[in-house]
């Protein structure tokens, strides 16, 4: 199916919500748009425009028990050229490096499930079905609160996917929500874009967000997150004995905490098991991410100039084998946010990709990324 088909059945399905008389539906779309500039060595300040992600939800409530949600990933499929020599006027090498290239923009069903809010403990209890967020992801997602920048470092990494088919059991914590919430999830263990099931096994996934003061003028943005997730990766199984050579367990937690809107220190740190197969140790994986946020318009409110600024700087270290030394790699992330109006943001923001290999030299960008949200 091409994408013009693809586009024409989303509109359709958006339009059957749409005119569905017996609930209330409603429309949002996001786009990523950016540039990309790669100051690399040998890259030749190679650069392009492009398109991160455009999403497009559609969310029908039939009570105000029950309702569905339905969201499409349109991203670049994107693939590497291989490295390639050439030889200029001057009869002296060159090396043209790997590129990324899109080749089109496929269509993705990233959620699709439904909610019931069980009575007599609506404002308590939530349960879902159907492919729906990775909830550790999602509250990761609002902490760093720029995916439209960089995914968070669990995402980025592939680690777990930011959704999943399975069914969730949400608790409120607090009048309606205001203090968090906690819950448990079941799932295949599988991604959105790749949702075959190869096992019987499925992955457990305990959650937590709390935010203990957020009625505190100037305490508000204190908030915690925490995930146990344990699995069986997702590939043929013989018996129920080689499933254990198979694990893939996670443990994390993150944090904020901010002083009146004016900054906040933040951290996402996760420590995966992932089994290696009958007769070999368990890979043991660190990935650790420490951000923080000052909001101009807060900090200098005066300043007309700064209203709608802020900057941020990311950094994230990640070792895929605690066994082996200079193994992994950190990333930086460092940037000048505008946010204009609502729905709208743009991020000129500096990246750098270095290996704890000195022998390796880092790869070093220069990012416009901007969201449009409706």
């Amino acid at each position: 199916m091409n994408l013009r088909i693809k586009a024409a059945v989303l509109l359709a399905i958006a339009v059957f919500f749409a005119g569905a008389s017996a609930a209330e539906t409603s429309l949002k779309g996001t786009v990523y748009a950016e540039w990309m500039m790669d100051l690399s060595e040998g890259a030749d300040s190679y650069n392009r425009f492009g398109i991160g992600r455009t999403y497009i939800t559609a969310i029908s409530k039939f009570s105000d028990y029950t309702s569905v949600q339905i969201t499409a990933d349109i991203k670049p499929d994107l693939f590497k050229t291989p490295s390639t020599v050439v030889i200029d006027s001057d009869g002296d090498s060159v090396v043209i490096p790997s590129q990324e290239v899109s080749k089109g923009y496929p269509f993705m069903l990233k959620y699709a499930y439904g909610s019931w809010k069980v009575k007599p403990i609506e404002d308590l209890l939530t349960l879902r079905i159907g492919l729906q967020p990775t909830m550790y992801l999602y509250f990761a997602d609002e902490l760093w609160m720029r995916r439209y920048v960089e995914r968070n470092v669990v995402d980025f990494l592939g680690w777990l996917s930011t959704a999943d088919l399975g069914a969730s059991a949400m608790l409120n914590l607090g009048e309606k929500g205001k203090l968090g919430a906690a819950g448990l999830s079941i799932l295949n263990g599988t991604k959105y874009s790749d949702v075959t099931e190869k096992n019987k096994n499925k992955d457990i996934n305990l959650f937590a967000k709390f935010t203990p003061i957020s009625d505190n003028k100037d305490w508000s943005m204190l908030a915690l997150i925490l995930q146990y997730y344990m699995g069986t990766q997702n590939r043929a199984i013989a018996s129920d004995e080689d499933a254990a050579d198979y694990k893939h367990n996670i443990l994390s937690a993150g944090g904020r905490v901010g002083y009146r809107d004016m900054f906040d220190i933040c951290f996402d740190a996760n420590f995966r098991t992932y089994g290696a197969g009958a007769g070999n140790e368990d890979i043991k994986s660190n990935a650790i991410s420490a951000w923080i946020d000052i909001y101009l318009n807060k900090v200098l409110p005066e300043a007309a100039l700064f209203k709608t600024l802020g900057v941020f700087a990311r950094y994230d270290i990640y070792d895929p084998n605690t066994e082996v030394d200079e193994d992994g790699y950190n990333y930086l992330y460092a940037g000048l946010e505008c946010t204009p109006v609502k729905g709208v943001k743009a991020a000129l923001n500096y990246r750098q990709t270095s290996s704890q290999n000195d022998a390796i030299d880092p790869d070093k960008y220069i990012y416009l990324n901007t969201e449009f949200k409706f």
